[in-house]
C-alpha cells in the first residue's frame, strides 16, 4: 500500500452532526495521486491577531480564502462554490476540521459517497484520501487546518 495506508491505522473519522441526523463512520483510505500539492503556500504574517475579510488571501482553488493563521493552525473559508464544482481524490498533509455553513455537496471518502450539507461538520486526519465529487447546491464552509505558518 501507499502512504495512505497510515490511514488504516488512524482511520478517518467523519462526524456529521446536524439538527436532523447524526452519523459516525470509520473508513480506511487508499491512493496518493496528489500528495505534493501545497494548497496553502505561506502568505501573510503568522500570528496576526485580526485578519479583516478584505485582507483574506485567495486560496488554491480561487474559491477559498485563507484567513488567520498561527504557528500550528490556519483558517480558511469556502464561499460561493458553484454547483458542479469538483476535485479529484487526494490526501493532505494536515488535519482538516470543518463546518458547512450553506449548500450541499457529495464527497467521496475511500470510494464511498457522503452528503455534506448545511449544519454538518467533518474531520479529515492528515494523509487520508478525500474528494469533492460534486457540489449539488452552492456550497460554503469554514475549515481549520493544522498546517500553520511553517507549512
Amino acid at each position: 500500500r501507499t502512504k495512505a495506508s497510515g490511514c488504516l491505522k488512524k482511520c478517518i473519522t467523519i462526524a456529521i452532526m446536524s439538527k436532523e441526523h447524526s452519523h459516525h463512520r470509520t473508513e480506511s483510505q487508499e491512493g496518493n495521486e496528489d500528495a505534493d500539492v501545497d494548497h496553502f503556500p505561506d502568505r501573510g504574517v503568522p500570528g496576526q491577531l485580526l485578519v479583516k475579510a478584505t485582507e483574506a488571501k485567495v486560496g488554491f482553488f480561487g474559491l477559498d480564502r485563507v484567513h488567520a493563521k498561527g504557528a500550528t493552525m490556519r483558517m480558511r473559508e469556502w464561499r460561493h462554490v458553484p454547483v458542479g464544482f469538483s476535485f479529484e481524490a487526494h490526501d493532505y498533509k494536515a488535519d482538516i476540521c470543518g463546518f458547512v455553513t450553506a449548500g450541499k455537496a457529495i464527497w467521496t471518502l475511500d470510494g464511498k459517497e457522503y452528503v455534506f450539507e448545511k449544519g454538518d461538520s467533518y474531520y479529515l486526519p492528515a494523509g487520508c484520501m478525500y474528494a469533492v465529487k460534486e457540489v449539488v447546491e452552492e456550497f460554503e464552509a469554514v475549515e481549520v487546518t493544522t498546517e500553520g505558518a511553517k507549512m
